[in-house]
């Protein structure tokens, strides 16, 4: 059984169980359009008999109108463009013409299931892209990464580039990367 037989049968009985009027009369619903009144429609528009008691609303199909279901466009909710460094609380500051960003490298510690964060400096002159570290972890000097980091002065070490970043995210995110290697262990 149907929705709409269902609810026809829930209608009919319902209709039956009101006391009629006398001018109320039963007309099938092509007969009912023409008489110009509010006709209640439950059902399915070919076939169905209706009790026209007066001024109704119509419910349902009719066979007038017309319903298209279809796809509807498509609109896409982007978040506005922020860097990597942006979206990690890195800050930046121009000075004496280069760009100077400094924030904190992040790493998840799946052992301990804590973060572990390394004070970080990122500078850019002219396009050329030098990134540097405090204290990294000892874990560094076995990585096969571990000969990129130079001393510069104590506690910081500069990261060596065989291909250098070509932005600041890049820079971060290939730091980030190591260090996981390093604490968690590279993948095998």
């Amino acid at each position: 059984m149907s929705f709409w037989q269902s609810l026809r049968g829930l209608f009919l009985g319902w209709v039956q169980e009101q006391p009629r009027e006398e001018n109320a009369t039963q007309v099938p619903y092509a007969e009912a359009e023409p008489m110009r009144r509010k006709v209640f429609v439950v059902g399915p528009s070919g076939g169905t008999w209706l009790v026209v008691p007066g001024d109704a609303s119509v419910i349902g199909p009719a066979e007038d109108a017309e319903t298209v279901i279809g796809p509807s466009a498509m609109s896409t909710v982007a978040p506005p463009e922020r860097g990597a460094w942006d979206e990690r609380g890195w800050s930046r500051e121009l000075k004496q013409g280069e760009e100077v960003y400094k924030g904190f490298f992040q790493v998840a510690n799946r052992r301990t299931r804590t973060t572990q964060t390394f004070p970080g400096v990122i500078f850019v002159r002219r396009r050329k892209i030098v990134t540097c570290i405090a204290d990294p972890p000892p874990e560094i000097k076995r990585h096969p990464k571990g000969p990129c980091f130079t001393p510069i002065q104590k506690p910081w070490f500069r990261l060596n580039w065989f291909r250098p970043a070509k932005n600041v995210d890049d820079a971060i995110l290939y730091m980030e990367k190591i260090l996981d290697e390093c604490i968690n262990g590279r993948k095998q």
